[in-house]
């Protein structure tokens, strides 16, 4: 089954302005990211890259677009099949995990290489979850979604090193919108001797990680 993401030809003004009012919509800036990174659009505004346009115009990762485009993939294959779409980018990107785990996900062109094995596993997975929550006031979270991959749809075994580069990845991102969030907090006040002493403890926590993550570097660099 292929998908069609969004009318070819559509002017690069017009996909930006879905991503600009999209921010609240993660399926149309994942489409309209989409769109620019096929048909490289990102040329017409000058850049010479994909990347490069993402950060530059939008101040957003490779990583991330990838990770909204994928998430507005699955989103789309599962409104496809009548169900509830996913709440959230974060609800709707577990299920990419089938796609790199089955192994139906070429990471060197970013494209399903068979996709309608891969869709099916996502739709039963979805529908798995949708299933379980069905009878419940609790909305499906990329946690209820995590768990149910591993027996909805038959995957098995353990993340790769690169899903969970990934994470980590995913959760430098978010721990540094929330220290964004903290500085703003905290504003011209002078933070408590017990703030400074965690503020040091965390520091020195992520400064173990960045040398622990320069180590995988320069041994990925000498492979």
């Amino acid at each position: 089954m292929s998908i069609e993401i969004m009318e070819a030809g559509a002017s690069l003004a017009d996909l930006e302005v879905v991503i600009s009012r999209g921010m609240s919509s993660f399926v149309e800036v994942g489409n309209a990211l989409a769109t620019i990174k096929r048909e490289m659009r990102y040329v017409e505004a000058g850049f010479d890259s994909f990347e490069a346009y993402c950060k530059q115009r939008w101040d957003m990762s490779r990583d991330h677009a990838d990770n909204t485009i994928g998430a507005a993939r699955v989103t789309t294959i599962v409104g496809t099949h009548g169900l509830p779409a996913p709440a959230t980018e974060w609800v709707a990107r577990p299920l990419m995990r089938l796609m790199n785990e089955e192994g139906y996900f070429d990471p060197s062109t970013k494209e399903l290489r068979y996709p309608e094995k891969a869709e099916a596993a996502v739709i039963a997975a979805w529908s798995a979850a949708v299933e379980q929550h069905h009878d419940t006031a609790k909305p499906i979270t990329g946690t209820a979604v995590r768990k149910i991959i591993g027996y909805a749809s038959g995957v098995t075994g353990k993340p790769g090193w690169h899903e969970l580069l990934g994470m980590v990845g995913d959760s430098l991102t978010y721990a540094a919108k929330r220290m964004n969030k903290a500085e703003d907090a905290i504003g011209e006040y002078e933070p408590s001797d017990a703030i400074k002493e965690k503020a040091l403890d965390y520091a020195r926590r992520a400064e173990t990680l960045a040398s622990r993550l320069r180590t995988l570097a320069d041994v990925e660099a000498a492979a």
